[in-house]
């Protein structure tokens, strides 16, 4: 801030500079030069200036002390007060989308690395393990193993009610793996118990050949003859094996199901 008197620059010209530069009073200051005697803080003058107007994804300019990035607008718009709330694809419309992008050319991000690249960070890499220690290596491979082991899924309603209609007394070994198969139960050595959910499984008294399942991705006839192929690998092997659903667990058939299959 310029001194219109003596024409030094000032934080701010106060009465004691005035009285000892002219001798005029703050008052005659502003009377004689028409400016004010503050400094200007708006805008960009202002240090905590944080970079002009803001506006809304609409359009709309927000409010200043406006918390967030949408205006009263869009607020009201939000959750059950969207006239989109709840609108979902149809099933047709998600098979339409997923065939949209099937084949289509996705290139990575970013520019590829060169094979000349690629040969280098390689040999990097194995001249670094080379470098390392025995006791390293062990511990680096055991923590890798450990990291890659997969925990057991969580167990459903229906496989624990399906496990407590198991008569006593027999030797039940659950989540069991089987070559490259889990299965749900095995009992004794050579019978296998399968819990299908309904909808997971497509209960053919449920669900058409035709019937797109957008979870799966894939249709109700293409999950059937997948876990066929499942069921006939395990049944090579020497196992029999009792398909119990959802349905059957609900409407209390399952546990004479069960019992004639044991």
């Amino acid at each position: 801030m310029e001194c219109k008197e003596s024409g030094k620059q000032l934080k701010q010209i106060t009465g004691n500079h005035l009285a000892k530069c002219c001798g005029l009073t703050a008052q005659e200051y502003k009377d004689a030069h028409c400016v004010s005697l503050t400094r200007d803080w708006t805008g960009t003058n202002n240090p905590n200036w944080k970079g002009g107007e803001r506006f809304c994804k609409c359009g709309n300019k927000l409010a200043r002390g406006t918390k967030g990035d949408d205006c009263y607008r869009c607020i009201n718009k939000r959750g059950t007060k969207n006239g989109f709330w709840g609108i979902k694809h149809t099933d047709e419309t998600r098979r339409k989308m997923s065939e949209a992008w099937t084949g289509t050319d996705r290139k990575p991000h970013g520019k590829p690395h060169t094979e000349e690249a690629k040969m280098k960070m390689s040999q990097s890499q194995r001249d670094w393990w080379a470098a390392q220690t025995k006791e390293y290596k062990r511990e680096h491979i055991r923590k890798f193993i450990e990291a890659g082991a997969k925990a057991p899924p969580a167990r459903t309603k229906i496989e624990i009610l399906v496990e407590g209609m198991i008569p006593e007394g027999m030797e039940i070994k659950s989540d069991y793996r089987i070559g490259n198969y889990r299965v749900d139960f095995l009992v004794g050595e050579n019978k296998i118990i399968e819990v299908y959910g309904d909808y997971w499984h497509c209960n053919p008294e449920m669900f058409d050949k035709d019937y797109y399942h957008k979870q799966l991705k894939m249709t109700a006839k293409e999950k059937w003859g997948k876990d066929r192929i499942r069921l006939e690998k395990l049944e090579e092997m020497c196992y029999t094996i009792c398909i119990v659903w959802g349905t059957e667990v609900r409407n209390g058939t399952a546990e004479q199901k069960i019992k004639n299959f044991l």
